[in-house]
Parts: C-alpha cells; structure tokens; sequence
C-alpha cells in the first residue's frame, strides 16, 4: 500500500494547494478521495498491514474490510468536496458493484458521507 502512505499524503497536500494557489483548472474530487484514503490507512497502518498483507500474503479473502474501510473514505471524501453526501454514496456504489453489493458496506459510507457533508 505504497499509493497510501504519509509521503505521498504530504505530496498531494503540497501539490493540490500550490495548484489551486496558482490558479491551475484542476478536478478537487480525485484528489480529496486520495487524501482521505490516505488518512484512514494512516489511522491505523498495523490493521492495514495485517488484513491486507495476511497469513496468505497480499490479496488475501480478509481484504475486504480494508475494501470496505476505503470505500468509506472515498464517499466521506466526496461528500466533503461537494457536500452532498448522496454524491459520496453514489460514487462508493458506483466504485462497489463490479466486485459485489454489500449493505453493511453502503451504510457505512451512508453514515461516512454525511459526516464529510457536515464538517
């Protein structure tokens, strides 16, 4: 998980501020997704390490709670960026149903999205 660490945290902080300082036409969505991802790995790295990075190696069938825990992230992130958490759960809908369709999963990002909205 190399894309969510506090690198490259601290780089896309510094890149999307000198952008949007300089006036650069630039997307907020996709970054802000990233940066929320980053911090919910950055939380807790020893749960990410171990349920994706298992007793089996990387890929194993317990990553899908960091599946679902991104999810969340990436939902608070849009909800957040255009405070509308219905957005948020749309995009962690639209970003869920290739692999499976999980209430408990959309529920929390329900709940995560609202929380970005708010705050």
């Amino acid at each position: 998980l190399n894309y969510l660490s506090l690198r490259v945290l601290v780089a896309k902080l510094l890149a999307m501020t000198l952008a949007i300082a300089a006036g650069l036409p630039m997307g907020k969505d996709g970054p802000t997704v990233h940066i929320s991802a980053c911090v919910v790995r950055l939380l807790n790295p020893d749960f990410f390490d171990k349920y994706v990075t298992g007793p089996q190696g990387a890929g194993s069938t317990d990553g899908g709670i960091c599946s679902k825990l991104l999810l969340a992230a990436c939902a608070m992130g849009f909800g957040c960026t255009f405070e509308a958490p219905i957005g948020g759960v749309l995009v962690a809908l639209e970003l869920m149903l290739p692999q499976s369709y999980d209430l408990v999963a959309y529920w929390g990002c329900f709940c995560a999205s609202v929380v970005g909205a708010i705050t």
